[in-house]
């Protein structure tokens, strides 16, 4: 019962939505809200999320390689992003996703130099002879 109740409302705001589709995308939440469609695999937004990237302008498509939310997507995402149909040169796509790598080797690299850091080290009882 839940999940035709589910369904229904899903497809209630999929309709008020649908009007305001391109108002609401920009290149900064592009990849978020495509990857939580994928996730909740509603084939309809996912299509105009498709269609929102072939018929957009390239510069926006090359703000959206660029985007945080495109940088911090983890490697499992990184995959179903790269399977859309970008609208701009293989060369500019490999040079985004050369970015994402870096970002991730940051995020990996603050991580572990947090954990050497931290307080509850127990060489802190060494300073107390």
């Amino acid at each position: 019962f839940y999940q035709a109740v589910e369904q229904n409302v899903v497809h209630a705001v999929g309709d008020i939505f649908e009007g305001k589709f391109s108002e609401c995308l920009n290149s900064n939440n592009f990849c978020e809200f495509y990857l939580k469609i994928v996730g909740r695999n509603l084939s309809g937004f996912q299509e105009q999320c498709e269609m929102f990237l072939k018929t957009s302008d390239v510069s926006l498509t090359h703000l959206v390689l660029q985007s945080n939310s495109f940088l911090s997507s983890n490697l499992k995402d990184m995959r179903v992003l790269l399977s859309l149909p970008w609208k701009c040169k293989e060369e500019t796509i490999w040079d985004s996703v050369l970015q994402w790598a870096d970002h991730q080797a940051d995020i990996v690299c603050c991580d572990q130099q947090d954990k050497e850091i931290s307080p509850s080290n127990d060489d802190d009882d060494d300073l107390k002879d």
